[in-house]
């Protein structure tokens, strides 16, 4: 077969595809992104593969929590507030996982705006356990650009955006987007 014929046989175009193959195999194993480990060169952004936008905001105990300062486990940030009906839906479920993954992973509950009783009552009400952050001037909600609630940011453990899931979500859900943040 001449290099610039067109193959005539089963066997020729079989050449042709197994060439294809290993070349397209090549080339995806050469040009495959598997992260950077240096997450320094990142931007921030609110978006899947951006570094995480860093906030300091105070839990209803008075605590401070920076995320940057969680930097070496998985981060899962849930913006709610009291009156989202899907909030109150996959409140319990965030619950539940949190409890059988409070060692693997760090869970935060952010609203925005609402007063410290109305919140607390939603936390007892929910026997929610995980910390609860208050964005009193929604900076926060801002720099997520989060533009409907409930809104849930799954940040990896080098402080990556792994993925964003607006609206309620399932058990299911969190627990795939949970090992999603940890490859």
């Amino acid at each position: 077969m001449n290099r610039y014929q067109i193959p005539q046989t089963q066997q020729g175009w079989l050449k042709v595809l197994i060439l294809a193959a290993v070349v397209g195999i090549g080339w995806m194993a050469y040009s495959r992104d598997i992260g950077p480990a240096d997450t320094s060169n990142l931007a921030t952004a609110p978006i899947p593969g951006a570094l995480a936008p860093d906030f300091t905001l105070t839990t209803l105990e008075g605590d401070e929590i920076t995320l940057s300062d969680l930097r070496g486990q998985p981060v899962i940030v849930n913006f709610w507030a009291t009156w989202c009906g899907p909030c109150r839906q996959e409140t319990p479920h965030f619950q539940e996982f949190y409890e059988r993954h409070q060692d693997e992973v760090v869970m935060l509950g952010i609203n925005q705006k609402e007063s410290l009783a109305t919140i607390t009552g939603f936390v007892d009400e929910f026997g929610m356990t995980y910390p609860v952050l208050l964005d009193e001037n929604g900076r926060v909600y801002n720099d997520y650009q989060v533009f409907g609630l409930p809104t849930t940011w799954f940040v990896n453990p080098d402080g990556v955006l792994v993925s964003v899931a607006p609206g309620g979500i399932t058990s299911a859900f969190l627990e795939d987007q949970f090992q999603r943040s940890l490859e």
